[in-house]
């Protein structure tokens, strides 16, 4: 029988016996090989490692600004213009115009401005643009701006610009009422705005993004948010100018009773798709999801849903809507839900999950749901104003194929010629 192994105290007690794996080395003394230990120890190991590892990470998350920029905070104010071809880097909060910070922030050809950390705030003075692009190549990421007051905007980019950067970076009106749009894009090519957060609380705020002119703008992966105390009017996207734009992946949630349409395209060759759009209060009268008034829009694999509701006595909504300048357009694999009316003027189908006005209009393969709100009835106002999807006079050589609809009046209404109807799923 092998005797257990035991350690030995100073004086020779015996103060614990040794687990399974223990041995001597020739000088007698005890070591331990016991497996439980030795996992503990690595464990151990492991743990503070990580612990290292994270430490590290908050520490470069909070006040780390890349190698080689120049700083910007209290002590360190900010040159008026940003140079051209350099970083620069806001570690601390700051107010424009206060402190001898410039009333503005404008950045040159290939200027970077970053915050040390997305929470690092930048306030506007109240009258100017917060950040204005007057080159090309330039980038914008990882800060948040607040406006003071009726800022004309509070991100600008120019119109002779190309290619220039808004990324990762939260927007926010603070419940003032602003004197243009949050973020402005006047024309250039290529211009990218991805990954934001824009929120509004102002009664006075109009638009989120606004595209004036251009061509090929990306508006990707923003949200977009609509708060208690908002405009009923706010609009989250509006394509007003140039074309070839790409609305892609963007979330939109309006907790107001809007009256408004959440994106608006009047670019032709513009691509709306895989957006959604989250109405959350009972929508006002005129609601509308999206709205196409230009030739040739692809509106592709959008969701537009009402958890909120309709507003009682006179509130509607509509899904998608293609007005009489949006012929050739593609309206295919959209989940349109909670779209309807209470009672509304009749013969206006304003509650309807697809409008179609425009000629040569494809509307593919959708799943579409609209419902008479409470208040609303059949026979007191037009049947077809919560259609599924309503085909309008002008609306020549419509093809509505393998959609599936589920309405509270008419599934498909076909008010034109030469269209096709087929292979689409109807219940009540």
């Amino acid at each position: 029988m092998t005797p257990m192994l035991t350690r030995a105290g100073k004086h020779g007690e015996v103060i614990q016996p040794l687990g399974k794996g223990a041995a001597t080395d020739n000088g007698g003394r005890v070591f331990v090989q016991d497996k439980e230990r030795r996992y503990a120890l690595k464990r151990l190991k492991i743990v503070g490692l990580l612990g290292a590892v994270l430490l590290a990470a908050g520490f470069a998350s909070f006040g780390q600004c890349p190698p080689g920029s120049v700083v910007i905070n209290a002590a360190n104010v900010a040159p008026l213009p940003l140079a051209a071809n350099t970083t620069y880097c806001v570690d601390q909060d700051i107010v424009l115009g206060a402190g001898g910070q410039p009333v503005s922030l404008q950045l040159q050809n290939n200027t970077r401005l970053v915050g040390a950390y997305p929470g690092v705030r930048v306030t506007g003075d109240g009258a100017n643009p917060i950040v204005d692009f007057w080159g090309s190549g330039a980038e914008l990421a990882n800060i948040t701006l607040y406006a003071a007051g009726g800022e004309p905007v509070m991100v600008g980019i120019g119109a002779n610009t190309n290619d220039n950067v808004v990324r990762k970076v939260t927007i926010d009106d603070n419940g003032n009422a602003l004197g243009g749009p949050m973020v402005e894009i006047l024309g250039g090519l290529n211009h990218t705005v991805e990954g934001c957060s824009l929120r509004t609380s102002s009664a006075g705020t109009n638009v989120g993004i606004l595209i004036s002119g251009g061509t090929r703008v990306l508006l990707a992966d923003n949200r977009i948010q609509a708060v208690a105390g908002a405009n009923p009017a706010f609009v989250a996207i509006n394509s007003a100018g140039g074309n070839g734009h790409q609305i892609l992946r963007n979330q939109i949630v309006n907790n107001t009773a809007t009256t408004a349409t959440q994106i608006t395209v009047n670019t032709v060759q513009t691509l709306i798709s895989d957006n959604v759009i989250t109405f959350n209060a009972a929508v006002g009268l005129g609601a509308v999801g999206i709205q196409v008034n230009a030739a040739t829009g692809q509106v592709l694999g959008n969701q537009i849903r009402n958890p909120g509701g309709i507003t009682a006595g006179g509130g509607s909504l509509a899904g998608i809507w293609i007005a009489g300048a949006g012929f050739n357009a593609v309206v295919e694999n959209n989940r349109v839900t909670g779209c309807g009316y209470v009672t509304p003027t009749a013969l206006v189908h304003r509650g309807s999950a697809v409008i179609v006005e425009a000629p040569n209009v494809v509307v593919r393969n959708n799943t579409l749901q609209t419902a008479i709100a409470t208040g609303g009835a059949v026979g007191t106002t037009n049947v077809d104003d919560a259609a599924g999807v309503y085909i309008d006079l002008g609306a020549v050589n419509a093809q509505v194929i393998g959609n599936t609809i589920n309405s509270a009046t008419s599934g498909i209404v076909v008010g034109a010629p030469n269209a096709t109807v087929r292979n689409n799923t109807i219940t009540d």
